[in-house]
């Protein structure tokens, strides 16, 4: 009977879930889902969490699973494994998520957050290799942030660090989920930007793909759109370089569908903020959507071995 592990990156938009046997280099494939919404908090966790880890267990009927790591988007404080908010999802509040799945499996479980995850894959097998310092942006449903410096990565003292997507860049009086007002979340990330789009167009039904080839055969309001978005996140990553001293930018999330057209103002604003002060190299994730897996099931791993 050989073991294996268990990596979920759990987002508000798409669940994605792949195992690893402890005996092979390889990754299974990788399956994802949409994030099935429900009356309460239970049916959420069981239709979304436990559901595709049982598929798993049921698939690996030879194998002995020995320990889950779950990328999560919530603020989760680390010492109870709590999540104490999702501005996303606020079902979730105060759910004991950890003690819920450990109590389900009976086995190791560790729980981080969707960014932090995505950088330790980025770390593992993505554009960070042997690089010790770093930066990961993901601009998603959400935008999130993970910080390694010196080759640790900064959790922050409730493991709450790197909220990029909280911080206040606007004096815009759009509501962000977390309930603050001018949070970079809340004007430039996916729904941010097609919320805007929906404002100035009156058009309900679009997609991001249809605004990215409008603004590519010059409409002008999707190119506005997309450059306001990459104007205010491009602003908040200039700041991160400048404050951490950072060289590597690693940027990710489902908004780089986008495609060149959102590339490329985006890096025209980082390097304008910074007025040659500092050199910074971006790279965009080639992992697309998997690297929170990866780096979910590299963490339960490590877990294993101390």
């Amino acid at each position: 009977m050989y073991e294996y592990y268990v990596g979920m990156d759990v987002g508000g938009t798409h669940v994605r879930i792949a195992y690893k046997k402890s005996n092979e280099q390889s990754y299974s494939k990788i399956i994802k889902k949409k994030f099935v919404r429900c009356e309460n908090v239970i049916e959420e966790l069981e239709k979304n969490i436990i559901q595709l880890i049982d598929y798993v267990i049921k698939i690996n009927s030879q194998g002995k699973l020995v320990g889950i790591g779950i990328a999560m988007a919530p603020l989760i404080d680390k010492k109870t494994g709590v999540i104490k908010e999702w501005p996303n999802n606020i079902k979730w509040r105060e759910v004991p998520i950890l003690e819920l799945l450990k109590s389900t499996y009976g086995i190791e479980v560790v729980i981080e957050d969707d960014a932090n995850a995505a950088a330790l894959g980025e770390k593992l097998v993505g554009n960070a290799i042997n690089r010790e310092n770093f930066v990961y942006v993901t601009i998603s449903t959400g935008i999130g942030c993970a910080i390694v410096l010196n080759n640790r990565l900064l959790v922050g003292e409730h493991g709450w660090c790197g909220e990029l997507g909280h911080i206040r860049v606007s004096t815009s009086t759009e509501r962000c989920n977390c309930g603050a007002t001018g949070c970079l979340q809340a004007i430039a990330s996916g729904p941010a930007i097609l919320r805007y789009y929906k404002s100035i167009t009156g058009i309900q039904n679009v997609s991001l793909n249809e605004i990215a080839n409008e603004a590519m055969n010059g409409k002008k309001e999707a190119v506005q759109v997309i450059k306001e978005a990459t104007k205010n996140i491009g602003l908040a990553i200039s700041n991160l370089v400048i404050l951490l001293d950072i060289s590597l930018i690693i940027i990710g999330g489902g908004v780089l569908n986008l495609g060149n057209i959102f590339t490329e103002y985006l890096e025209e604003e980082i390097y304008t903020n910074l007025f040659e002060r500092r050199e910074v190299e971006l790279k965009y994730s080639q992992l697309t959507d998997v690297n929170g897996v990866y780096g979910a099931i590299s963490i339960i791993m490590d877990r294993m071995k101390k």
